[in-house]
């Protein structure tokens, strides 16, 4: 089966993949960063490399001829009708001195050591891929205290979803870490939003959190409007406290628990979205490492 990483990548032309799984005394690894997908692909950027060496290419000339551009179907059949930066990005790596200088660089190693300088083009997905409806729901509740309590149903094993979602949230309303409780995983109370599988846990549930994080701000700032006693336009939301942009008066976060019912604290988002994958971010570039 094609890798969905290197079918981002390569346009979709007439070819035949044969590939084997095979059977070890280790669990299964799955497509998720170090837990198998970059493995597989160290093994398909060596094919490539060696497509590339018998049309007499070089490396990054291949991937260019094969590069995806938006309109091109993927080796997954996803038709990328959004941003594709593939091409961009190989064509800067190739204007990098490290590209260009690689043969001079490679003719003055040590004696005792040897040099080359690679290339691979990735890109990275996230969703679940072609034909499959991706979704998140989202929930933040004001408590009592007048703290913002966060719940999600999926797990953080590892890669730090549950500090991104409290970062997002953060943000929007303008508040510190100390401001929240996550509810992380919570099935009892929070609503299915799918696996932890790769990103879609910033990308998909992040997107919904900050929907639910909007409404739920706007609730706050008219209600705070309505205490000042001013318009809703003049009402700044800053940590611990709302501010009359004019007036000068200012308002404690806590304050508008008592005059907010129980279902104004809460609010609830939700979406069903497909995503589509991008190149590479350019700053990674040709890496060079030994002396």
């Amino acid at each position: 089966m094609p890798s969905t990483i290197w079918g981002a990548v390569t346009a979709s032309r007439p070819s035949t993949w044969r590939a084997r799984s095979a059977y070890t005394n280790n669990p299964v690894g799955g497509a998720f960063r170090a837990f198998g997908a970059p493995q597989v692909e160290g093994a398909l950027e060596q094919l490539v490399d060696r497509l590339a060496s018998a049309v007499v290419l070089d490396p990054l000339s291949f991937r260019l001829k094969n590069g995806l551009v938006r309109g091109d179907q993927n080796a997954s059949g996803v038709t990328l009708a959004g941003t594709v930066g593939i091409v961009p990005c190989l064509r800067l790596l190739g204007s990098h001195p490290l590209w260009k200088e690689r043969e001079s660089w490679a003719a003055a190693a040590p004696p005792g050591r040897l040099r080359a300088t690679g290339i691979a083009a990735v890109a990275h997905a996230q969703g679940f891929g072609p034909g499959i409806p991706d979704f998140a729901n989202a929930r933040i509740d004001r408590t009592e205290k007048g703290l913002f309590r966060i719940f999600s149903a999926i797990p953080d094993m590892g890669q730090g979803n549950g500090s991104t979602y409290v970062q997002l949230a953060g943000d929007l309303l303008c508040q510190g870490p100390e401001r929240f409780e996550l509810l992380q995983p919570d099935t009892g109370q929070a609503l299915r939003s799918g696996p932890a599988a790769a990103s879609r846990t910033t990308y998909i549930y992040g997107r919904v959190l900050l929907e639910a994080v909007s409404i739920l701000r706007e609730r706050m700032i008219r209600k705070a409007a309505m205490l000042l006693g001013v318009e809703e336009a003049k009402v700044l939301l800053l940590p611990g406290r709302f501010r009359d942009a004019e007036g000068g008066r200012e308002l404690p976060i806590e304050a508008l628990v008592p005059f907010m019912e129980p279902p104004e604290r809460q609010s609830v988002a939700g979406s069903v979205a497909s995503t589509s994958d991008v190149g590479p971010e350019t700053e990674y570039g040709p890496k060079r490492r030994g002396g």
